[in-house]
C-alpha cells in the first residue's frame, strides 16, 4: 500500500512507522479488492496516480480527533478493528486501536470550594469577559419651600467590576498496570486527586491571588477595607475586634453573612468568652447546623495562612466577614478532564496522563460588604 507525501508527515508526527504498519496489516488482511479507490498525488516510488486501499493519515485524524470528514471508509474500518480488538489484550492486537481523547464533566468543583460554599454568586460566561455594573452613588434630595425654585440635586453615578477568564490547570500521570490491575475504584482516586488539586487552588487564588493570570484574591484587593491588629504588629483577636469588623460594613449599609478563617483561630475561638462568662462561639450540639460566630455561620479552610508575616510575627493569619452573594465567580463551562496515552511522556513511560482544566476568575462585587482582619495571631 502506498501513502502520499502529506500523509507520510502525518503518520511520521502521530505514530511510529511500526504501529502504523500493524494497523495496515491487520486491516488488508480483511480488505475487499473491489472497495480499492483512485487516489490522485504523487507515492514514494514517484508515481502520480495509484490505487488506495484508505488512508492512514485521514484514520489517525479520524480515531484521535473524532473528525472522519470525507473519510466514510476509514471510520468504517476503525469501527469493525476497534469492536474485533478492543476488548483483547496487547498481545492479541488490542494495541492497535489507536487511544482516543475521552472527555467528561465533573460538577463537584462546587461542592468542595470554601468561597462556593459560602454562597458566592456564579455567572456562566459565554466569552472571555463579563461586566457587572454596579451604583456608586445615590441621587441627591433636598427640601424646599412652596412656589421656591429648588437645588440642583446630584445624580446617581455607576462604576464596574469586570470578570476576566484565567485558565487553572491540573496534570496527573498514572501507570497504565495501576489501571488495567486495580480495581473501578482508581477512576474514583483520580478524578477525586484532580477535583480537589483544582479546588483547593481554585479557593488559595480566592483569597489571596495575586492577580494577573490568576484572580486578585479579596485579600489583596484595594478596594475591599479591613484592619490588621496589635496597631499593624498583630495580635490575638478580641470580643471588640469581631463587634469592630462587623461595625465597618454596618456603616456602609452593607449586610454579611458569614466569616471565613483557618481551623486554627477557630479552636482558639472555642475558649474565648464574654465578661459574663458565656462563650462567645457556639455549635449545633446535633450537628445539624454550621458553627456560629456573633450568629452568623463559620466557614473554616486550611486554604487561609497561618504563616503570614506581620510585624516580628511569622505566624499571623486573618479572618474574612463577608456577604458572600456578592462575591461573584465568573466561569466558562464546566471542569473538562481529558487523558491520553500518547501525548507528552505518556508513551514513551507507558502512563495514561490525565489533565483537568477549569476557566474561571473572581471579583468582589460590592467590596463595602467584604472586612478582612489581618494579622490574627492564635488565641491562647
Amino acid at each position: 500500500m502506498l501513502l502520499t507525501k502529506a500523509e507520510l508527515e502525518v503518520l511520521e508526527k502521530n505514530y511510529s512507522v511500526q504501529v502504523a504498519e500493524r494497523i495496515i496489516k491487520e486491516i488488508n488482511e480483511r480488505r475487499d479488492p473491489s472497495q480499492f479507490r483512485k487516489s490522485s498525488g504523487v507515492g514514494p516510488s514517484g508515481d502520480n496516480d495509484f490505487d488506495q486501499l484508505f488512508s492512514i493519515a485521514k484514520y489517525l485524524r479520524g480515531s484521535m480527533f473524532n473528525n472522519w470528514q470525507n473519510a466514510e471508509f476509514e471510520k468504517s474500518e476503525y469501527t469493525k478493528l476497534a469492536k474485533a480488538l478492543g476488548e483483547g489484550t496487547g498481545s492479541t492486537g488490542g494495541f492497535l486501536v489507536p487511544e482516543q481523547y475521552v472527555t467528561q464533566i465533573i460538577p463537584l468543583l462546587q461542592a468542595r470550594a470554601i468561597v462556593r460554599n459560602a454562597g458566592a454568586t456564579v455567572y456562566p460566561m459565554s466569552t472571555d469577559t463579563l461586566t457587572l455594573p454596579r451604583q456608586t452613588g445615590a441621587s441627591g434630595t433636598s427640601w424646599g419651600e412652596e412656589n421656591t425654585s429648588f437645588s440642583e440635586d446630584t445624580n446617581p453615578t455607576f462604576g464596574k467590576n469586570q470578570l476576566v477568564l484565567k485558565k487553572l490547570k491540573a496534570l496527573l500521570y498514572v501507570s497504565n498496570e495501576l489501571i488495567e490491575d486495580a480495581s473501578p475504584s482508581v477512576d474514583a482516586l483520580i478524578t477525586n486527586d484532580l477535583v480537589k488539586s483544582l479546588s483547593l487552588a481554585e479557593d488559595l487564588a480566592f483569597f489571596a491571588g495575586t492577580g494577573g493570570t490568576q484572580p486578585l484574591g479579596l485579600t489583596l484587593n484595594p478596594d475591599v477595607a479591613g484592619t490588621t491588629l496589635g496597631a499593624g504588629a498583630g495580635a490575638m483577636p478580641s470580643i471588640d475586634d469581631f463587634i469592630d469588623a462587623m461595625h465597618a460594613i454596618d456603616v456602609q449599609n452593607g449586610t454579611y453573612t458569614g466569616w471565613a478563617m483557618n481551623p486554627r483561630t477557630l479552636t482558639g475561638l472555642r475558649k474565648v468568652k464574654d465578661s459574663q462568662g458565656n462563650y462567645i462561639y457556639w455549635k449545633d450540639p446535633q450537628g445539624k447546623l454550621p458553627d456560629m460566630l456573633f450568629g452568623f455561620p463559620i466557614f473554616r479552610s486550611t486554604q487561609i495562612s497561618i504563616a503570614q508575616t506581620v510585624g516580628s510575627n511569622t505566624n499571623c493569619t486573618y479572618i474574612i466577614l463577608a456577604n458572600w452573594p456578592e462575591v461573584a465567580i465568573g466561569q466558562k463551562g464546566e471542569l473538562r478532564l481529558e487523558t491520553t496515552r500518547v501525548g507528552g511522556n505518556s508513551w514513551a513511560n507507558d502512563q495514561t496522563s490525565f489533565r483537568a482544566v477549569r476557566r474561571v476568575d473572581m471579583i468582589p462585587r460590592q467590596p463595602l460588604e467584604i472586612y478582612v482582619m489581618k494579622g490574627v495571631l492564635p488565641v491562647s
